[in-house]
């Protein structure tokens, strides 16, 4: 309650620049994502930038986009989060047709793909765009769109594919 507080109280001063420690650490998903939202709405909004000191990459994905390492005092490390990651992304896709999916995994650098039914799982090297626009240029009859996180934004997308998928069935009948 104390952490969520002062990260309110932080945001509403109006200031430029909040300097936060471990901001994300002992909050439930729920409060997590909320001060997700309010720092992305404050960014969008106004000239805010929020000063994240954590050990965890994968809670800064969602709202940075540049990432520095410190070691002893000073910057040993300075780059956009794209770079930091190597680019490697998860894409979900549904194909018209094997010979497609087979021209597109020789298109990408595939790291490892995955089927469930006509579902296709990717796993790839190269800048988002890059993978997107390949992906885009076989008229997908579904894309899920390219995530690097192996979390949430990738099964969200993978729900969203089998709730159209069954709207698709339920149509057909």
């Amino acid at each position: 309650m104390k952490k969520q507080l002062l990260v309110i109280i932080g945001v509403c001063a109006g200031t430029k620049y909040l300097l936060c420690d471990e901001t994300f650490d002992g909050l439930d998903p729920v409060i997590r994502q909320a001060v997700k939202s309010l720092f992305a709405s404050e960014i969008m909004n106004r000239e805010f930038t929020p000063v994240i000191a954590s050990h965890n990459l994968r809670e800064l994905e969602d709202i940075c986009d540049h990432v520095g390492l410190l070691h002893k005092g000073g910057i040993l490390l300075s780059k956009d989060l794209e770079d930091m990651k190597f680019h490697i992304h998860k894409i979900q896709c549904v194909l018209g047709g094997r010979q497609q999916e087979k021209e597109l995994e020789k298109e990408l650098k595939v790291l490892k793909v995955q089927r469930q039914g006509s579902l296709l799982m990717i796993t790839a090297r190269g800048t988002r765009s890059e993978i997107v626009e390949k992906v885009q240029a076989k008229n997908p009859l579904f894309h899920g769109g390219a995530s690097s996180d192996s979390g949430g934004n990738f099964l969200s997308a993978k729900r969203r594919w089998l709730a159209m998928k069954s709207k698709i069935y339920s149509s057909r009948l």
